[in-house]
């Protein structure tokens, strides 16, 4: 970490340290430097230019040039992704934790997790995330096979749930590239509802993607559970519509406000497929919510059971909606 010199990008660094005299820092180098070496070089994964004057074989991972043969990936190998489990509890909650075992696999030497440990590269541990909150680290043993490992959903409500992992460093910083974090999304259902009651779940963008706070394009691609995704306008019937899109909007607050939520959905999902692109507004840093709530096919809020109305039921007929917080970063 202190071989930066000044933040020279790797374009820089690679014609100027091969046993040459450099300016920038004073003095005249009487060795050659391997460009092989990993993180030797800086990088910026935001600058293409930079990105791309990573050596041969080498990708650019939290500012430095990395070997990729090195690099830490992580899967999530079970439950599958959109499987269904039941469970006792109700949508009003209030239930047990569920108790589940995952399998998980991946590549990194797994080391104490202590904060401030001398980072080595392809080194660290494994944070475990259940609905956005962290539950378990994994940090001895090995996980280049499948690893089970126990969680809780403390959360225990029909509906979607999510897992997360993240490869962390020995000084407790997140590896960045790609393949250090890996996601599922699974269902869980009430063993009396099973096939009756819908859902929907976000299934892009995951909780806590950082976004521009310029204007910024977002897709949102959605699944949906006992419920068929069709084009507004069409021929009403039961378990089937489409999605509104909204953002930063408080639901299901703002269905009891004078004016509803209407005014201010951005997108439809279900017009053409199971994902839509709306622009947000540019911001400072900051965290906001983007959420999808089902409606009919004349755009009437969808709510369970079937013939009733959200926005003066509200304590009986709750919206179906899901909801995640997402990141917006000058960085």
């Amino acid at each position: 970490m202190s071989m930066s010199l000044h933040t020279v990008s790797p374009r820089v660094a690679a014609l100027s340290f091969v046993g040459a005299c450099t300016l920038m820092v004073g003095g005249c180098y009487t060795v050659e430097f391997d460009p092989t070496v990993g993180g030797a070089f800086r990088c910026n994964l935001e600058d293409e230019e930079i990105d791309s004057s990573c050596p041969s074989g080498m990708s650019c991972v939290n500012d430095h040039c990395e070997d990729e043969e090195a690099l830490p990936s992580l899967a999530v190998l079970s439950p599958e992704d959109q499987l269904v489990l039941e469970t006792s509890a109700t949508v009003q909650g209030g239930a047990d934790p569920f108790a589940l075992s995952i399998r998980v696999q991946g590549s990194l030497t797994l080391v104490s997790a202590t904060s401030g440990a001398e980072h080595v590269f392809g080194e660290g541990h494994v944070a475990v995330f259940i609905d956005n909150e962290e539950q378990a680290i994994i940090d001895e043993g090995g996980i280049s096979s499948s690893t089970p490992v126990e969680i809780e959903i403390t959360n225990n409500v029909p509906g979607p749930h999510r897992i997360a992992l993240q490869a962390r460093r020995n000084d407790g910083v997140d590896y960045d590239n790609e393949g250090a974090f890996a996601t599922r999304l699974f269902w869980l259902e009430n063993e009396l509802e099973v096939g009756l009651r819908p859902f929907v779940a976000i299934k892009s963008p995951w909780p806590h993607t950082a976004f521009s706070t310029d204007d910024e394009d977002i897709e949102v691609e959605l699944i949906t559970r006992n419920f068929t995704l069709v084009p507004p306008n069409t021929m009403q019937a039961d378990s089937t519509g489409h999605s509104h899109i909204y953002y930063d909007t408080p639901w299901p607050d703002c269905v009891l406000q004078p004016d509803g939520c209407d005014k201010d959905y951005l997108g439809v999902v279900g017009a053409d497929g199971n994902r839509t692109q709306f622009t947000a507004p540019a911001s400072g840093d900051e965290t906001a919510t983007i959420t999808a709530v089902l409606r009919h096919v004349d755009h009437f809020p969808y709510g369970f059971p079937f013939e009733c109305d959200p926005a003066t039921e509200v304590n009986l007929c709750q919206p179906i909606f899901d909801e995640v917080t997402i990141n917006r970063t000058s960085r």
